[in-house]
């Protein structure tokens, strides 16, 4: 059964994440290109964050709580990920250069200064380096259109919506 519900009617959620650390839920509001920062306690919109940039596609969203930072992926041609501290909810930079349409994310194993993405458009997985915010490298998907991406800390998981397969990679792209 329900037992509570927070009205989102002006931003319609997406994406989803939450930081246990500071009980604050992050959502992307895909039709107005913003994310939301809300008080898990009290149900209050604490932020509606954007980048200042005119155009942007808010997707998926990943918690760093060791951290407090937020990862926002921005979907376009180019596309990026928005870097937003958690302590201010306020967008810090963006993770450039990614290639064209990059949807979900994963941290490496063990790390938040490595970023797996999902790069749909290339059928590619891009890892990028948090500190230095530059992809280190970029390999196949193995199917086409990959969308989202977990880890079970051993194997990258890779949903590829186009063809309708799950591939299971090692952190080097080998299947």
């Amino acid at each position: 059964s329900v037992v509570d519900s927070i009205s989102l009617k002006d931003n319609p959620p997406f994406g989803i994440a939450i930081n246990n650390n500071t009980q604050t839920v992050y959502t992307t509001n895909t039709r107005s290109n913003s994310v939301s920062a809300i008080d898990i306690r009290s149900g209050k919109l604490l932020a509606t964050i954007t980048h200042g940039g005119e155009k942007s596609h808010t997707r998926e969203v990943l918690v760093d709580e060791k951290n407090n930072l937020v990862y926002v992926s921005d979907v376009g041609d180019p596309s990026s990920i928005w870097v937003i501290d958690g302590k201010t909810n306020k967008y810090l930079h963006s993770l450039e250069n990614l290639g064209k349409t990059v949807t979900g994310m994963v941290f490496a194993p063990g790390t938040t200064d490595k970023l797996y993405v999902a790069v749909m458009s290339d059928n590619a997985i891009a890892k990028i380096d948090t500190k230095t915010r530059k992809v280190e490298k970029t390999f196949p998907s193995g199917g086409e259109a990959p969308v989202n991406i977990a880890s079970d800390g051993k194997h990258l998981f890779v949903a590829n919506q186009k063809s309708g397969t799950i591939t299971v990679l090692d952190d080097n792209g080998k299947m």
